[in-house]
Parts: structure tokens; sequence; C-alpha cells
């Protein structure tokens, strides 16, 4: 029984790679299965973009359910305000379906991830290689729509809270105004 190196090599020959019987004996065998692992590891960065938008969208504010819906239609600024949730069971249910497939997600990318990590300790240089490049061109591609994704959902959650605000503010100073000018009429 051979061995695993415990220190990076350039072989071609790979056996026994991440399943039983499954050899690599020739360069063409190695350049096909680096090409599967890269596009593996670009593919993991996108599955956390995945991951990312569920757990935004299980932390999303009820009332910005209809801005950011992609199912809805119309948008005109009359109806949006019409499109918010009607009662609490369907906004326990829409965070409870975002959760699960969080969950779901989470577990693919736990999978894919101790895949990607098995290829990378077979110590090959050209796998580590396939490795390090997809997950570098990954997060390339992704971050920037991880990032715009992200504004999105903060920038109507913000805008939210701020109108909020400025309703609460308005109100208090309503408030105000007509209680000194009732203390003046005493």
């Amino acid at each position: 029984m051979a061995m695993m190196p415990m220190y990076f090599v350039t072989k071609t020959k790979l056996q026994n790679f991440i399943f039983e019987n499954l050899n690599i004996t020739d360069i063409k065998g190695l350049v096909a299965v680096c090409f599967v692992v890269f596009t593996v590891t670009f593919l993991f960065e996108a599955l956390k973009l995945l991951q990312i938008y569920f757990q935004l969208r299980v932390r999303q504010d009820p009332l910005s359910y209809a801005k950011t819906d992609t199912t809805v239609t119309d948008r005109s600024i009359l109806l949006t305000p019409l499109l918010i949730p009607v009662d609490i069971q369907q906004i326990r249910k829409q965070r409870l379906k975002y959760h699960f497939y969080g969950c779901l997600s989470h577990m693919i990318n736990l999978a894919v991830a101790y895949f990607i990590m098995l290829a990378f300790m077979t110590y090959n240089v050209w796998l580590g290689i396939s490795v390090v490049s997809g997950a570098t061109l990954g997060y390339y591609v992704f971050a920037a729509i991880g990032n715009q994704i992200t504004q999105k959902f903060t920038a109507v959650t913000s805008k939210n809270q701020a109108s909020t605000v400025d309703s609460e503010s308005n109100n208090t100073s309503t408030q105000a105004d007509s209680t000194t000018a009732d203390s003046c009429h005493m």
C-alpha cells in the first residue's frame, strides 16, 4: 500500500483520487480533473453568494418584501404599499422558507468545501493551482454581485427605517406643537 506524500508533488499520476479506484494515469486525465476542480471551486463562490442571499431575505424587513420580490410585476408607487404581507403568519412562512433554503445551501456548501479540501490534500501542485485560481476568479466575479445584492437589501431596509423615523419624529413634533399651543391657552 503506497502512502500519500506529505509534500507537494508535480506527478501526473494520482491513485484513488477522492474515491477508491478513481485513478488518473496520464496528462489528459490530470488536465480534465484540474478543469473539474477549477469549475467546482469557481461555482463554490456562487454557492456562498446564494447562502448570503438567503440570510438577507430572512433578516429582511417585512414591509420591504414588495420592493425586493422578483415575482411582483406591478411596481407603481401607488400599489407598492398594498403588497405588504397581510398577517404575521405570512411573514413567518416567508422567513421559515428562506431559512430552510439557507440551511440547504449551507449543507451543500459544506459538502463541496470538503471535496475541495480533499482535492487540495492530494498535495498535487496542479490541483492546488486549480483550487486557488478557481476560488480567486470565483471571488472576483461573485463578490461584485454579492455587494450589489447586499446594497439592494440594505438600501431598502435603511430607506424603510428612515421613513419610519421621519414619520415618528413628525408625530412627536406635531404632538409637541399641540402641547405648547394648549399650554398657552390655559
